[in-house]
Parts: C-alpha cells; sequence; structure tokens
C-alpha cells in the first residue's frame, strides 16, 4: 500500500464510503480478552511493520 491508496481490505460495494478511522482487515480477538498463556501468540499475529504502525496512528487521529 503506497501513501494515499486505499487499504487492499476495503471494498466499497461491501464497505460503503471510506472512512478512515476504521479498521478494514480481519479482526483479531481484542487485548482484554487475551489469557495470559495466548499472549505470545497474539503478540506473534501482530503486524509489526512500518506502515501498519502509520495505519494505527491515522485511525486514532481520525
Amino acid at each position: 500500500m503506497a501513501i494515499g491508496d486505499y487499504p487492499a481490505e476495503y471494498k466499497p460495494k461491501v464497505h460503503g464510503l471510506y472512512d478512515p478511522a476504521r479498521f478494514y482487515g480481519t479482526p483479531d480477538t481484542p487485548f482484554s480478552q487475551v489469557k495470559l498463556g495466548e499472549m505470545t501468540q497474539w503478540i506473534g499475529r501482530l503486524n509489526k511493520s512500518p506502515s501498519a504502525l502509520a495505519e494505527l496512528f491515522s485511525r486514532a487521529y481520525w
């Protein structure tokens, strides 16, 4: 995904108008529901790329 492009998961016919504050990917288990024994697996599933961090800050801004 380049700067200014829509996320790959966004589909206009399904989601309607684009909302920059919404996450269009597959939802994962919320942090509050993760058990202590599953914590390492949950952290391993996180996308830790710089672009994912930029998307997180962008959603928080909007």
